[in-house]
């Protein structure tokens, strides 16, 4: 069985994805729906562009969806596309026989090639130069490339994963995004909501890395205060999971000798009067949202923990919580 938030391993390599919050699992399901079996080859299976806000977990998902596919046993090969120069791009993507290589004793296979059966990750695909996106929109159809320098033809079958932080669609209406680029990418479109949007995901990534982290550096395994949690569910993660994973990682390597932490322990960074209303806000909306679901339940707590998608416990210590402030 599954921990409760955590989508199950599928294969050796397939990432672990936490969240249970309505507008994530929908991402998930969209990436399941797009990940099964049906096509014959790499090359006939649709584009993907993930999009979402820094540190939302993209990279994750595009491992996740090709461990999880009929694709999971060939190469997973990821781009970097902000450090790919233009000049070079062909040279990236198309490899070079010996005899431009210089004193290479082999010839260099080309990104496609390396990627050939399996998966092409575009990380950042909106920092292409001109120059980039003009090379990559034939390579991404090509079914067959030739080297640089090369006489002969190689056989290529990829299936490409994008990702950006980026509004592309505003981007080709600025005209510095190509538009024949952005539809052959955006072929299967899956957004990743921001860590601000998904509820108490947040305590399920915290705990998870809490658990990680503890073994990892060989301390006590922790138990969140109220207090703490409090703190996680309020705090606006500008930096989503990422910053998440930090502020974890400083409170294990600065908890007490006894395994408590504090939220200082945390060393959440933001600006003062941000921080100060944003969770003023957050934690007005959360009581007044436990209150109607509360008058929906009549008073049942375990039904209304379901609609809130929280613990009966998480549930009780707020209403604690809540009683005596």
């Amino acid at each position: 069985m599954a921990k409760p938030g955590r989508t199950p391993d599928v294969g050796r390599d397939a990432p672990t994805i936490i969240g249970m919050s309505e507008v994530f699992r929908a991402a998930m399901e969209k990436a399941r729906c797009v990940s099964r079996p049906g096509a014959k080859t790499a090359a006939t299976m649709p584009t993907i562009l993930l999009t979402g806000e820094t540190g939302t977990g993209k990279s994750l998902l595009a491992r996740h969806v090709h461990a999880i596919g009929p694709l999971a046993q060939k190469p997973f090969v990821q781009v970097e596309c902000a450090v790919l120069p233009g000049d070079l791009i062909a040279f990236a993507l198309f490899g070079c026989e010996q005899s431009v290589a210089g004193n290479d004793r082999q010839a260099r296979r080309g990104l496609l090639e390396r990627a050939s059966g399996g998966t092409l990750f575009l990380r950042n695909v909106d920092a292409l130069s001109a120059e980039a996106q003009a090379a990559l929109v034939p390579a991404l159809e090509a079914t067959r490339i030739r080297r640089i320098g090369g006489v002969g033809d190689v056989k290529v079958n990829v299936r490409v994963i994008a990702a950006t932080n980026s509004d592309l669609q505003r981007r080709v209406a600025a005209e510095t995004f190509r538009p024949d680029l952005f539809y052959r990418l955006n072929a299967i479109p899956i957004d990743l909501p921001p860590l601000r949007k998904r509820g108490d995901d947040v305590l399920l990534l915290a705990e998870h890395f809490a658990d990680r982290l503890a073994r990892e550096h060989r301390r006590k395994r922790v138990i969140f205060s109220q207090i703490v949690r409090d703190e996680l569910t309020s705090h606006p993660w500008p930096g989503n999971v990422r910053e998440v994973f930090h502020a974890v990682q400083r409170a294990i390597l600065c908890q007490e000798k006894d395994g408590q932490i504090g939220v200082e322990h945390l060393g959440l960074v933001a600006p003062h009067a941000l921080v100060s209303r944003s969770r003023t806000t957050a934690l007005g909306l959360k009581h007044r949202r436990i209150r109607e679901t509360l008058k929906r339940t009549k008073g049942n707590v375990s039904k209304a923990a379901r609609i809130l998608k929280v613990s009966r416990d998480s549930l009780r210590h707020r209403l604690e919580a809540m009683d005596k402030s």
